[in-house]
């Protein structure tokens, strides 16, 4: 699949490692660096964006990378997140998500959010955490400040779909999103199963009318991700369809 954004989750990289990784990508890349057992966000950028991206926000435990796309039409924040498995440490991290978010660009957020929204649709079982789903309060409280909505939620209301499930079956979840403001035009959602990762993939589709106004052609945007690989497509304004 041909890619203009790469989002990755606990890849584990180390700095040390930027060198040969961007080689083997072919562009640019931007990373937040964890351990090399633990964390490491990534976003790679292909090089038709070359010059695009003109702010780069990074953390300093391996969880979030976010970056500022700038078009002539307008601007785009993409924010990749892994968020922590410590319900404590993870209502801390997303309180401190506004203090990344670049200016007040239109953000489209993906990643391993570790809870969910709706424990009746969203999760299977009987979590080890005695609080599984903490933190999603102060994720709420940003998602409504940017106005933003849950893509597969907002697309499949009462469906059930998992994005993790444990290996014997008694646990899932679905902890793998894609926010993005509800002004988008939302056109498709779909989860894939990947045997490269114990997480499925996230796509998700939207036009942008409110952003990119260019006649009739809207600038277009596909987003999908998987913790430790994962892909976003990013089309460049006055496209239609994810044509060039």
């Amino acid at each position: 699949m041909e890619v203009d954004c790469v989002c990755l989750q606990e890849t584990h990289i180390l700095e040390e490692d930027v060198p040969l990784w961007a080689y083997e990508w072919g562009g640019e890349l931007h990373a937040s660096f964890g351990s090399s057992s633990s964390c490491g966000t990534v976003i790679l950028l292909s090089a038709r964006q070359a010059g695009c991206a003109t702010r780069v926000e990074t953390d300093h435990e391996g969880r979030l990378v976010c970056i500022l796309f700038k078009y002539p039409q307008g601007n785009i924040a993409i924010c990749n997140v892994y968020a922590p498995n410590r319900p404590s440490a993870r209502r801390d991290f997303f309180n401190t998500l506004p203090s990344f978010v670049p200016g007040s660009a239109p953000c489209v957020m993906v990643g391993d959010f570790n809870c969910v929204p709706d424990s009746g649709l969203d999760r299977l079982g009987t979590s080890v955490s005695a609080s599984p789903d903490a933190g999603i309060t102060e994720l709420d409280r940003f998602t409504s400040a940017h106005l933003l909505a849950d893509v597969w939620r907002h697309m499949h209301p009462c469906s059930t779909v998992y994005t993790w499930v444990r290996p014997n079956g008694e646990d899932a979840s679905r902890i793998d999103r894609v926010y993005a403001p509800v002004s988008f035009i939302l056109s498709g959602c779909e989860t894939l199963s990947c045997p490269l990762s114990d997480h499925d993939t996230v796509v998700a589709r939207f036009v942008l009318p409110s952003i990119f106004p260019s006649g009739g052609a809207y600038g277009s945007l596909t987003v999908g991700f998987l913790a430790r690989q994962s892909s976003a497509r990013v089309s460049r304004p006055g496209t239609k369809d994810g044509k060039h």
